[in-house]
């Protein structure tokens, strides 16, 4: 289920549907919905008919309680899972029950116990009070990497940048 507005979720569905597909998956049902809706009772009742072993709902943290609510609000006895655009601290501002049994994959973990996160969040932590997020974590990545590919460059001419990081 969807924003087929949102792209961000129609390109996470589809590269979700190939993968899904390719390892043996069958998609028995896509619903979509609009941001804005306050009521998805319609998709929830298709999905329920289709009687799906999971639910997938690419988006962002925006629309994840929506969807979260309806899913449990509907009975549909599934596992939902979500797309890492749910992280964000605003996820579960209005209460996590409709988050008890849900996941969400994610390329960042603020308790990783590896090293370079621990330094990380010890220094975003003591900056801006507050654990970063994925969003934060993968701008910090973006960012050392241009920085040592204009190190690599010894210039600052876009074409030298380029080919730096694609070295990288």
């Amino acid at each position: 289920i969807l924003d087929d507005k949102n792209d961000y979720a129609v390109v996470l569905a589809g590269f979700f549907a190939e993968s899904f597909r390719k390892l043996g998956g069958q998609i028995v049902r896509q619903q979509q919905y609009e941001a804005n809706a306050t009521d998805l009772g319609t998709q929830m009742q298709a999905i329920k008919t289709a009687a799906p072993e999971i639910i997938f709902a690419p988006g962002f943290y925006t629309t994840a309680p929506l969807v979260a609510r309806e899913v449990k609000r509907s009975k549909i006895k599934t596992i939902l899972i979500g797309s890492d655009g749910w992280d964000s601290p605003d996820l579960m501002k209005d209460g996590s029950e409709v988050f008890e049994g849900v996941y969400f994959a994610n390329h960042f973990w603020a308790g990783s116990d590896d090293p370079l996160v621990q330094k990380f969040v010890a220094n975003y932590r003591a900056k801006y009070r507050v654990d970063p997020d994925a969003g934060a974590a993968t701008a910090y990545d973006a960012a050392r990497m241009l920085f040592d590919a204009f190190k690599r460059a010894k210039s600052t001419k876009s074409a030298d940048v380029r080919d730096a990081l694609a070295q990288t």
